[in-house]
């Protein structure tokens, strides 16, 4: 976990214990309210594990094909663009 999914677990614990209510949990996260109670709706349901980001090792939506990142390596080293 990141220290950033860390520092939500803490704060989603005094939810939970009744140290902060959810309005003051999201100031502290710097989300709004329906966005806290989503999160803690989710967090009393899987617990810690639900905070963790589902993306974490996938790859990036703005990637390219490896096949074109091939193709255009192949072009840089071809001599004509030497210098670029």
């Amino acid at each position: 976990m990141t220290q950033k999914e860390l520092n939500r677990t803490e704060i989603f614990l005094n939810v939970k214990n009744k140290k902060l209510n959810q309005v003051q949990a999201a100031k502290e996260l710097k989300l709004s309210v329906r966005q806290t109670q989503r999160l803690y709706k989710k967090f009393k349901k899987n617990g810690a594990r639900a905070l963790v980001s589902k993306k974490r090792g996938m790859r990036g939506n703005r990637q390219l094909n490896p096949s074109i990142k091939e193709k255009v390596i192949e072009l840089i080293k071809y001599p004509l663009y030497v210098g670029f």
